[in-house]
């Protein structure tokens, strides 16, 4: 969260951020009853989510939270 805020802050007049870790849900590590990070078969289900969210708010910077996230989102749109 800080590393983000301190992107952001210099940056936040004109500029529309979107963060997201792709699920909507929280997914939590039953054992542990911490946050984990999402399964790829998740992140699938709700990839048209995001894409929807995307379209419609237009924003200027995208922040992908968690490598598995951020992997998972260039694999879906070719990005190399």
């Amino acid at each position: 969260g800080s590393l983000i805020e301190t992107i952001e802050n210099p940056l936040r007049q004109g500029i529309q951020f979107y963060k997201t870790n792709i699920v909507k849900c929280v997914p939590l590590n039953t054992e542990k009853g911490k946050i984990r990070y999402p399964f790829e078969h998740e992140m699938e289900k709700c990839f048209p989510n995001f894409e929807y969210e995307i379209e419609v708010l237009s924003p200027t910077v995208v922040f992908l939270l968690g490598k598995q996230t951020a992997s998972f989102v260039i694999k879906k749109l070719g990005v190399r």
